[in-house]
């Protein structure tokens, strides 16, 4: 798999050219946001998201697609999935003790989380809160 003229875009640059092996180490060491990132080669019409790119599918869903459940991640998963600063996860923790999470929007009223950061969580595809 030589194939080399793969670029990516995150909304503030574009990078490349990349092999697809670049572009898969970059995934499996997840320093790549799927959510924003684009993807686009020659023969291509348009931008598509990294995600929605069959190419990347595969590594992908063994890298990213792990589910996470807000009521039981430890505070390492959660700052790692969430993007959140360690005081919000640490009132995260804390509220989750006294009552635990149903949805997005409670986790939002309880700890107080910012517009923005409500939306980047509304983004994640990759979380729940159990059962």
């Amino acid at each position: 798999m030589n194939d080399i003229g793969w670029y990516l875009h995150n909304t503030v640059k574009q990078m490349g050219p990349f092999h697809i092996e670049d572009i898969i180490a970059l995934i499996n060491n997840k320093q790549i946001e799927i959510n924003g990132t684009y993807v686009w080669k020659d023969g291509y019409e348009d931008w598509i998201l990294l995600k929605d790119d069959k190419t990347f599918v595969d590594p992908i869903k063994n890298n990213y697609n792990e589910i996470l459940d807000i009521n039981s991640a430890s505070y390492d998963e959660l700052i790692n999935v969430l993007k959140l600063d360690s005081e919000s996860i640490t009132n995260l923790i804390t509220e989750r003790i006294r009552n635990r999470f149903t949805d997005v929007y409670e986790l939002t009223e309880r700890i107080g989380l910012k517009p923005h950061q409500l939306n980047n969580i509304r983004k994640l595809d990759n979380i729940t809160f159990g059962d």
